[in-house]
């Protein structure tokens, strides 16, 4: 069992993790089949862009494995605020007080091993102006300084790529303080070298492949794949038989290429044009795409007639119980293009996701017999 460990169990710890706004519920379904966590003993909050999904587990070693997430936290503890200058003796205490040798045992097993020398530390607030607090939140910061410096007095505070970081996250009228036990590399992938304007997180493009429920037989397409972010996720989250994909941009293609590099086969990427797709009626499993939407990107021809045309290519290429994946702010285009398109219907609908800066829902559509 992956609780006993050398003839004793190891503890549950208090841990979370943060995904961004929206995309909360698809990172519990990860945790729930990635590493046994039970859904009804976790509790779930909203910041403005960022969701936190508070849980326990003992499989901190197994965490690097999630793919919706940015960064996975150790839990020091939760401070009730009043408002007033008391709040940041009551953050100081909890750090103090905190269990942060433990999140720093946690830490070990997620990221490489710690450069020589002094430990160094920074302090992260994040925390929305609000009226009932008579303090700013660089108050909450230098309490939690003082706290460790007098703690730890061999650490040294820096301004950035320290060993430890304390995250100090308002929400509401309470003070989640945790750990940082994950790296950049969580959010931001190590495939990535080649990116375009408006090219989308991995976590984010993550969470849409989930949601079409994959399986190890899929033909996979992504009609408009820019730098190929989309169809990497799909690769490494598990075996396929086909990844295919296009751009009508020939940087973007090249850009996916780039990315894909030699790995992930088999898999075709092209110069094509998602409105007149060179692919067999019902040739495709499963569909995942960022559709252009807004201002982000010319598709040469008007939204309305792209969305038109797009969606009823997908119609004709998905086979009968496959599933697509959109994700757009473009809602009135999608229920037009879809009004044109009997056989997809909505399975579900996931609303509000911050995507820089912006908000984005996540469509999954079914192909039905029709």
């Amino acid at each position: 069992s992956h609780n006993d460990y050398q003839g004793c169990v190891m503890p549950d710890h208090p841990l979370y993790v943060t995904s961004f706004r929206g995309i909360g519920p698809v990172t519990l379904r990860e945790l729930r089949r990635f590493i046994g966590v039970d859904a009804s003993a976790t509790s779930h909050h909203s910041l403005r862009d960022y969701d936190i999904t508070r849980f326990t587990s003992d499989r901190v070693e197994d965490l690097d494995g999630l793919r919706t997430t940015e960064d996975v936290f150790y839990e020091i503890g939760l401070a009730d605020l009043t408002g007033h200058r008391a709040d940041a003796a009551r953050v100081a205490d909890i750090v103090v007080a905190g269990a942060i040798e433990n999140a720093i045992g946690c830490k070990r097993s997620l990221t490489p091993k710690a450069r020589p020398g002094h430990p160094t530390f920074r302090v992260i607030v994040q925390a929305e102006d609000a009226p009932w607090r008579t303090y700013r939140r660089d108050k909450l910061e230098e309490a939690a300084v003082q706290a460790i410096t007098g703690r730890y007095r061999k650490w040294k505070r820096v301004e950035d790529n320290s060993h430890i970081e304390i995250w100090i996250q308002l929400i509401g009228r309470e003070a989640l303080v945790g750990v940082r036990l994950t790296d950049r590399r969580m959010r931001h992938r190590d495939y990535k070298t080649a990116n375009l304007p408006g090219s989308l997180r991995p976590t984010i493009a993550a969470a849409a492949v989930q949601l079409s429920k994959p399986t190890n037989t899929d033909v996979f397409l992504d009609p408009s794949c820019g730098a190929g972010t989309i169809m990497i996720e799909r690769a490494l989250e598990c075996p396929y038989q086909m990844l295919m994909g296009g751009d009508i941009r020939e940087e973007a293609v090249q850009a996916a290429h780039e990315n894909f590099g030699n790995r992930h086969k088999p898999w075709d990427i092209r110069v094509w044009d998602a409105t007149s797709l060179p692919l067999e009626d019902g040739s495709v499993d499963r569909i995942v795409n960022n559709p252009p939407w807004g201002k982000q990107i010319q598709t040469g021809q008007d939204l309305p007639e792209y969305y038109k045309r797009s969606f009823s290519e997908i119609q004709r290429v998905l086979l009968p119980w496959g599933r697509a994946v959109f994700l757009t702010s473009e809602w009135r285009q999608l229920n037009n293009a879809l009004e044109r398109c009997p056989a997809l219907r909505v399975d579900e609908h996931i609303r509000d996701i911050s995507v820089m800066g912006r908000k984005a829902d996540l469509f999954c559509l079914i192909r039905t017999n029709k």
